[in-house]
């Protein structure tokens, strides 16, 4: 009588089915790949530096009145 764990064949899973190789991207793939990384990081850091820029300027005395531009004061 067979186990109940084993497939209809009868045997256990052949070693070749295991061994297929494993898919590897090329290095200019793995360079692409960390090109548009590193663009993205460049995209959210000069967005990061804007965000402080509109706020020093929003915060700045205007040099007419000696007033904020901002409605926070």
């Amino acid at each position: 009588m067979r186990a109940a764990g084993r497939d209809p064949g009868g045997g256990e899973i052949p070693m070749m089915r295991l061994s297929r190789p494993q898919f590897r991207p090329s290095p200019k793939a793995r360079e692409v790949v960390s090109n548009r990384a590193i663009s993205r990081k460049n995209k959210d850091l000069m967005s990061e530096a804007m965000r402080v820029a509109q706020k020093q300027v929003r915060h700045a005395p205007n040099f007419i009145t000696g007033r904020p531009l901002c409605l926070c004061h």
